[in-house]
């Protein structure tokens, strides 16, 4: 399969003013994505969708692609992930690029290794899917059986999960989308369901430390503690 990796990265955020510039060890926000995507895939196969002059150019200097600036109307906080996508797609057709599927890297997992994107396209190259999602699971206290609804100062079940198990070694397991720091999409799923996922949609487990997900600035102080702890081992 022709894999292209496709990075969203607008300039504006309501929560982190910058963010994909943000310096994270030292260096910005998507870079940590583009160095991941470009060791995969490929530089040639990475492309960055942005609306600014300097995420493209951050962009250019590594090695990716930032051929075109996106419309302002894809890069508000309305503009859904599926639109920047078939936006994509449908300039990778009018610039006669052939692609199988799309890895959708939001640079907002910047501890997702290389390792894995490699992994998560060897993984829907080898069993037919519309799409793959990177997962975590979802610690046991936190699944719909132990959710309890507030009622003023009262707690009380959930009258659609009374009847659940509330044993820990009883309850189904549940997985939570870590971003995600991974979705592989095709043409064909975006075309036949109008949408992203599809119907059969294969499950990518990762680790706690790769899904850190940057929304604010204590995720960000999270995630360079790590680094500073990856550097130091």
């Amino acid at each position: 399969m022709k894999f292209i990796a496709l990075i969203p990265a607008r300039g504006g955020s309501k929560g982190i003013p910058g963010k994909n510039t943000r310096l994270l060890g030292g260096v910005p926000l998507v870079s940590h994505t583009i160095t991941a995507a470009i060791s995969s895939l490929g530089a040639a196969n990475v492309f960055v969708s942005t609306d600014t002059q300097d995420i493209a150019a951050i962009a250019s200097d590594m090695g990716a692609q930032a051929p075109f600036l996106r419309p302002a109307n894809l890069s508000d906080d309305k503009a859904t992930a599926f639109e920047v996508v078939e936006h994509f797609i449908a300039w990778t057709r009018s610039e006669s690029i052939d692609l199988d599927a799309i890895a959708y890297l939001q640079p907002t997992s910047p501890m997702r290794s290389s390792a894995s994107i490699t992994s998560a396209c060897e993984m829907i190259e080898e069993v037919p899917a519309d799409s793959l999602v990177s997962v975590v699971p979802v610690p046991h206290q936190f699944t719909p059986s132990s959710l309890m609804e507030s009622r003023d100062n009262w707690l009380r079940p959930c009258e659609s999960l009374a009847s659940a198990p509330l044993r820990r070694q009883d309850k189904p397991q549940f997985f939570a989308r870590n971003g995600p720091a991974i979705l592989i999409s095709k043409p064909a799923t975006l075309k036949m369901h109008g949408n992203l996922y599809g119907e059969k949609i294969l499950k990518f487990e990762m680790s706690d430390e790769e899904s850190v997900d940057i929304d604010s600035e204590r995720d960000l102080e999270y995630a360079d503690w790590l680094l500073s702890r990856m550097g130091n081992q």
